[in-house]
C-alpha cells in the first residue's frame, strides 16, 4: 500500500516537467530566439546652417526714418550708413553748440594778446580757457546726438530682412534691421551624448543640404556647456571651410562625422 502512494505522487510530479520540455503552455522554462528581434533604426544627424555674426539692429531714437540705404540680401562694408534719419533738432543744437564754441575761441585769442600788452590779467584768460572747455564737451554731446540719426554697419555683411521701411516713424528700441556676417557658416546639431566623447574639436564633418543637394565641409570648432538631460543630446558646432555666397541661414541637412 505504501508502494503504491509513493509511486503515484512521483507520477503526479513529472508529468508537469515532461509537458515544461515539450514546450506546452504553462512551462517552467522559455528560450527567445534573440535573432528575431527587430533593431530601432538610427536616425541620421542633422545640422543647421547659422551665421557666425547676426545682430538685429534698433533704433538709438524715436524719430522719422528718412533713407534705408541697402535692399535685402544686398552686401555692405563696415562702418558703412544703414539708416538715415530725419533730425533738424539734433543737427540745430550741434550747430548752436560749435558757434558757441568758436565765439569763446575768439575771445580767448583776443585776451592772451590783451595779456601780452598787460591790459588784462592772466585770471582771465585762465576763466575763458575753462569756459571753453566746457564749450568742447557740449559740442562733444550734440555731436553724439547726432551720430545716433546714422546707423552704422558693426560689421561686413549682408541685410537679411529689412523690419522698417523708408519715412516710417519708429519708437526708441524699435527693431530696424535684421543683418548676417559675411564671414563662415556655422553648422549647429544635436549631438548624442553617447558620441560626444569620440567626437573632438577639429573633427571633419560634412553637411549635404536640402536646399542645394551639395555637399560641404566643415571642422568641429566647439560644443555646447551641458547635456540636454531630457535628449541626452549635447550642442556641437562646427564652422565651414570658407564663405559660400549662395548658402542662406537656415539651410539644413544630414551630416556625416568623417575620422581624422
Amino acid at each position: 500500500m505504501t508502494f503504491t502512494i509513493l509511486s503515484l505522487c512521483l507520477s503526479i510530479l513529472v508529468v508537469p516537467m515532461a509537458l515544461g520540455h515539450a514546450g506546452e503552455p504553462g512551462s517552467y522554462s522559455r528560450t527567445h530566439d534573440l535573432s528575431t528581434v527587430e533593431e530601432t533604426p538610427v536616425e541620421p544627424l542633422r545640422g543647421l546652417l547659422v551665421a557666425s555674426q547676426e545682430a538685429i539692429l534698433s533704433s538709438e531714437l524715436a524719430g522719422r526714418i528718412l533713407e534705408i540705404r541697402h535692399e535685402t540680401r544686398q552686401h555692405f562694408k563696415k562702418g558703412e550708413v544703414l539708416i538715415r534719419f530725419h533730425c533738424p533738432d539734433r543737427e540745430g543744437r550741434l550747430q548752436k553748440a560749435n558757434a558757441q564754441l568758436e565765439a569763446i575761441n575768439q575771445r580767448l585769442k583776443v585776451n592772451r594778446k590783451l595779456v601780452e600788452l598787460r591790459s588784462t590779467s592772466t585770471l582771465d584768460v585762465e576763466l575763458i580757457e575753462a569756459e571753453r572747455h566746457g564749450a568742447v564737451a557740449e559740442v562733444a554731446i550734440q555731436q553724439a546726438e547726432v551720430d545716433k540719426c546714422l546707423l552704422y554697419a558693426p560689421f561686413a555683411g549682408k541685410i537679411a530682412e529689412r523690419l522698417v521701411k523708408p519715412f516710417e516713424s519708429v519708437s526708441m528700441g524699435q527693431p530696424l534691421l535684421d543683418i548676417v556676417g559675411d564671414g563662415p557658416f556655422e553648422v549647429h546639431c544635436l549631438l548624442p551624448s553617447h558620441l560626444f566623447t569620440n567626437t573632438q574639436v577639429g573633427m571633419p564633418i560634412t553637411i549635404v543640404l536640402d536646399e542645394t543637394k551639395q555637399r560641404y565641409h566643415a571642422r568641429v570648432s566647439n560644443f555646447g556647456g551641458r547635456i540636454n538631460p531630457a535628449g541626452q543630446t549635447v550642442r556641437m558646432i562646427a564652422r565651414m571651410e570658407g564663405p559660400v555666397d549662395d548658402l542662406l541661414p537656415g539651410m539644413s541637412g544630414p551630416i556625416t562625422l568623417e575620422s581624422r
